[in-house]
């Protein structure tokens, strides 16, 4: 169950809304393919067991963003396993490398530039 939507940061009013920030229980990553889960989770600047509000997601996707690696970042919180608890789910999309292709009337024709940077490279 989704709590809430807003842009591409998902939560709701039952846990992030009133009283004590939740707490979050875990934070899963998914759809990195070449960056580490340690980088991401580093980058994030969230912990599981501290407590988070809507202002922690808006600038942690804001800072995965700015390490220029991915085209596309979700973050959604779900209900935990106890009252007051979050799951933090991480979806990213890398961009995928070139291809080249093979032509029947021309043989193999290639054309390909491939400039790969690691995720974060240049940013301070």
């Amino acid at each position: 169950m989704v709590l809430g939507v807003i842009g591409s940061v998902a939560f709701g009013p039952a846990p992030l809304a009133h009283g004590d920030p939740p707490r979050i229980e875990r934070i899963e990553i998914r759809g990195n393919t070449r960056t580490r889960d340690n980088k991401i989770r580093r980058t994030l600047a969230l912990v599981e067991g501290e407590h988070i509000a809507p202002l922690d997601l808006v600038r942690a996707r804001a800072r995965l963003l700015a390490l220029g690696g991915f085209t596309w970042v979700s973050i959604t919180v779900r209900p935990g396993a106890q009252r007051g608890d979050v799951r933090v789910e991480i979806d990213v999309r890398q961009p995928t490398a070139p291809t080249s292709g093979f032509s029947s009337t021309e043989n193999f024709i290639a054309q390909v530039q491939m400039s790969q940077r690691p995720v974060g490279a240049g940013v301070p």
